[in-house]
């Protein structure tokens, strides 16, 4: 992050990180206030969330996982798609679309894994009490995040001093890209 702001010739920004990438940006503005403006927080999973059964198999055998992460995942998008678009078409764009831009950045099993369990050793507990910046925590409906609970989300608000939060209607872990104007919005009127 340092290197992509000092390219861009910024001194500070606001970081925004999404699932995973929320915990990258948490720990970037516990260890960085100078750089962060401010902070939002997207469907991010607490720093104390176990992992199901289901999960801990696709860390431990990552590999092996893929084929059945890959096919709950799509099981977890399609409530979201319905509940985000009102017509069959954009029901069917979103998705292709989701689908498209999945198969054009392909993941490592193995990353992930270790990236799961690198953040299951790290006191991101003590990085929210070190976060300085305003800060945003944005979830979707609770019946619509499939992926990482609301309620574990919502433990942001009460670890981060000053923390606000924000619910995207009609969308659950993808709102960024099944609600992106509403996202836009809720991101440009914090910062």
């Amino acid at each position: 992050i340092d290197r992509g702001l000092d390219r861009a010739g910024v001194a500070s920004a606001a970081i925004v990180g999404v699932s995973f990438g929320g915990l990258i940006a948490l720990r970037y503005a516990a260890t960085r206030p100078a750089r962060t403006t401010s902070l939002v927080l997207v469907s991010t999973p607490a720093p104390a969330m176990t992992l199901s059964t289901e999960q801990a198999r696709y860390v431990a055998y990552p590999r092996l996982a893929l084929p059945m992460f890959a096919l709950r995942g799509a099981q977890r998008l399609a409530p979201e798609v319905w509940a985000a678009h009102e017509t069959w078409v954009s029901r069917a764009r979103a998705a292709l679309a989701h689908s498209v831009h999945v198969a054009s950045a392909p993941s490592s099993p193995v990353r992930m894994a270790a990236w799961v369990q690198a953040w299951r050793e790290t006191d991101l507990a003590d990085d929210c009490r070190h976060v300085i910046s305003p800060t945003l925590v944005i979830t979707g409906e609770a019946g619509l995040d499939r992926v990482v609970p609301v309620a574990s989300t919502l433990e942001y608000v009460k670890l981060i001093a000053g923390a606000r939060h924000v619910t995207l209607p009609r969308t659950g872990h993808m709102g960024l890209m099944l609600r992106p104007e509403a996202f836009a919005e809720a991101v440009s009127t914090f910062i």
